[in-house]
């Protein structure tokens, strides 16, 4: 399954499934666009990975992973 991000931000928040790439957006980041973001099990919270470059362009796809179009 596929989708386009939707208004979610967890940057920061705590996590326990690894190395999983999603779809997040928030206004304050990324100039509003989406962007991925990953669990890293080092400091067990989810962090900022990469900003896609317009409102459409991350997809999560399935198998944990994302990316930019």
């Amino acid at each position: 399954m596929t989708g386009v991000a939707t208004a979610y931000n967890p940057i920061g928040q705590s996590c326990d499934t690894f190395n999983i790439l999603s779809c997040g957006q928030d206004a304050s980041l990324n100039g509003g666009n989406p962007f991925i973001y990953e669990c890293v099990p080092t400091i067990d919270e989810y962090v900022y990975v990469v900003g896609c470059p317009c409102p459409t362009c991350c997809v999560t796809a399935s198998a944990g992973v994302a990316y930019c179009v």
